[in-house]
């Protein structure tokens, strides 16, 4: 009987340790879905703003092309017009009738190329 006795208490301390790796295997699911579900709803945060960085870029992109379409446009207004070459450029506060340089220009439409290319990178899904 008491040798029946010592089974019966090894028994059930097997079976609350069962039940206690049960719990704990259980918690350990549930904060494993938890950090899934952050991740997720991280990703989703991040490629939101993926999406609106590429909206922002691409409108850019389409403002400065219309700016250097205009500024073409001038240019060859400029290049065909006769008379005295054009007044050197003025300072930045000149407003409307400051003129580009060559340089400026040209850097303009680097980063335009720049732009566009972030563009593109970021609608294929890649960094720029």
């Amino acid at each position: 009987v008491a040798e029946l006795q010592v089974r019966e208490a090894e028994l059930q301390a097997r079976e609350a340790a069962a039940e206690r790796s049960e719990r704990r295997l259980g918690e350990q699911r549930e904060a494993a879905r938890r950090e899934v579900d952050e991740a997720r709803e991280a990703r989703r945060a991040a490629e939101e703003q993926c999406q609106a960085a590429a909206g922002t870029i691409e409108k850019l992109v389409e403002e400065n092309s219309v700016l250097i379409d205009r500024l073409n446009a001038q240019a060859e207004k400029l290049a065909a017009a006769p008379g005295p070459p054009p007044p050197p450029p003025g300072p930045p506060e000149a407003g409307p009738a400051a003129r580009f340089t060559e340089q400026e220009f040209l850097a303009l439409a680097d980063e335009v190329e720049r732009l566009e290319e972030e563009l593109a990178a970021l609608r294929r899904g890649a960094s720029p």
